[in-house]
């Protein structure tokens, strides 16, 4: 029996797609065993929880201490306007006695750091001059 050309080209075509179709499906079956084996396990997934919550936990740990110094920076703030407020209530005689102590002291920090700063200028001078005269006679 012979068989016509054009049925032996379609048969093989018929082979031919049977094979492709076979090694797709061989392909797609170990694609899903490849992905079945990476899929995380239970412990992957409490361990990767565990994670997330000791972060969130460090992220609401830093919230708290924001919120404390800020709570503190407020109540300093509540302070300084109570003060000025008390400052503000004072009479000219006391402002200006205030002021006179404040020039005060100032000025006695004057005085001393005028000193301080002399005193210090001359020992470095000093020092200089000795080690002029050590250099100079080498």
């Amino acid at each position: 029996m012979v068989i016509p050309p054009d049925i032996s080209l379609i048969m093989i075509g018929f082979v031919a797609a049977g094979i492709v179709t076979g090694l797709f499906a061989v392909y797609l079956s170990w694609v899903e065993r490849k992905r079945k084996e990476q899929a995380p396990t239970l412990e992957d997934r409490i361990d990767t929880l565990t994670e997330n919550l000791k972060s969130t936990l460090l992220v609401i740990s830093e919230i708290e201490t924001e919120i404390e110094n800020r709570s503190k920076i407020a109540e300093k703030l509540k302070n300084d306007i109570q003060r000025y407020e008390q400052l503000k209530e004072l009479s000219q005689s006391q402002v200006e006695a205030i002021a006179q102590t404040i020039r005060g002291e100032i000025a006695g920090e004057s005085r001393k750091s005028i000193w301080r700063n002399a005193i210090m200028t001359f020992i470095v001078a000093l020092a200089f001059f000795f080690l002029g005269l050590w250099v100079g006679g080498i």
